[in-house]
């Protein structure tokens, strides 16, 4: 009888969990396509920051606010392919990014449907391990895209200005190249655990 109830909150609990991704993923393709209608023009935007451009510390009765700079918005016009490829068109959204994250939200779909199903063969295995290669690939782009940005702020300014971009790709590939390794060793317990129960029956 718990082994019963235990399966049903199971099965409401994965169901839950596909029905949040696929909430999300909807949301992701609605937002998207502002930034998919923005690749359309040869207009890009960088994040920087001056050089030496500090502001002094500002001071107030119960606190202080440091470390405070001179930012703004390095905006060009370009029909370089690699522009297109590495440079933002709006300040706020950048199209891998959406990519990405789309790319994560049905891969972990098919995990789930996989890991409900006590599928722990080698699709399933196949599935996390695309899932962190794809994280390394987006991880070693994102390093290249930085040194690329970084190269195009001091052409254009001289040296004078700084790359100041935050990027979210490179943090975030890192989490799911953490997450694919944890999936695949979960995965490979769960794998054992099944075993011991197909020779216990």
């Amino acid at each position: 009888m718990l082994s019963v109830r235990i399966n049903r909150n199971f099965r409401k609990y994965f169901s839950y969990f596909n029905l949040v991704i696929f909430l999300v993923f909807l949301a992701l393709l609605f937002f998207s396509i502002e930034v998919v209608t923005s690749y359309f023009t040869n207009s890009f935007v960088i994040d920087v920051s001056e050089r030496g451009g500090e502001i002094a510390a500002y001071s107030a009765q119960n606190y202080t606010v440091a470390d405070r700079k001179v930012h703004g918005v390095l905006q060009f016009e370009s029909d370089k392919i690699l522009d297109y490829l590495f440079v933002k068109k709006t300040q706020d959204h950048y199209l891998p990014e959406y990519l990405f994250l789309g790319f994560v939200l049905v891969q972990l779909f098919r995990i789930n449907a996989n890991w409900y199903e006590k599928k722990f063969t080698k699709p399933l295995y196949i599935l996390i391990d695309t899932l962190g290669y794809v994280a390394a690939i987006v991880y070693f782009f994102s390093r290249v895209r930085l040194w690329y940005l970084d190269k195009l702020v001091k052409e254009f300014s001289n040296s004078t200005l700084l790359l100041d971009d935050n990027d979210s790709l490179n943090e975030f590939a890192i989490v799911i190249m953490l997450i694919a390794i944890g999936l695949g060793s979960f995965a490979k317990q769960g794998r054992k655990l099944q075993k011991e129960q197909d020779l216990t029956i």
